[in-house]
């Protein structure tokens, strides 16, 4: 049964992504049947993948795979096509409203402003750099505020 709840988390993440980021491309006025048609086939790899781990945990009891193994499997597929699902919503939703505060988040794991990865010139992202003076300049005024 919990099968039903880890496939429908995985199609909503899945869901959230596509819608995500074809408002990001029409913000950024680059929408392309092309790019779309890649990531639609890499969705279906996804639910293809979580598919196969559910046959996997059905059929292992008949295979003779231990139940406990099979249920981890679906679990560990579930669990990182949700977290990956999950990091490419944020990455369009950043490139939505750069503002937002999990825009602040994403830059403390080297994601710039516009949801893509900061590579570092001289070894250091600016990004990540302003992020990181704002984090500090928020805990200065909050030391200050308590100290009053």
């Amino acid at each position: 049964m919990d099968d039903i709840y880890i496939f429908g988390a995985v199609l909503c993440f899945i869901a959230l992504d596509i819608i995500s980021g074809y408002a990001a491309a029409l913000k950024a006025g680059t929408v392309s049947s092309s790019v779309m048609r890649e990531g639609l086939f890499k969705k279906a790899g996804s639910i293809m993948l979580i598919v196969g781990a559910v046959i996997i945990e059905h059929m292992g009891v008949y295979i003779g795979i231990a139940e406990s193994i099979t249920s981890a499997v679906v679990y560990g597929v579930g669990a990182m096509l949700v977290a990956m699902e999950l990091t490419s919503f944020g990455e369009n939703v950043c490139k939505i409203n750069p503002d937002i505060p999990i825009a602040k988040v994403f830059a403390l794991f080297g994601i710039d402003e516009h949801g893509e990865m900061c590579v570092p010139e001289g070894g250091e992202c600016p990004y990540l750099i302003n992020a990181a003076k704002e984090v500090e300049e928020t805990k200065a005024a909050d030391d200050v505020c308590i100290s009053d």
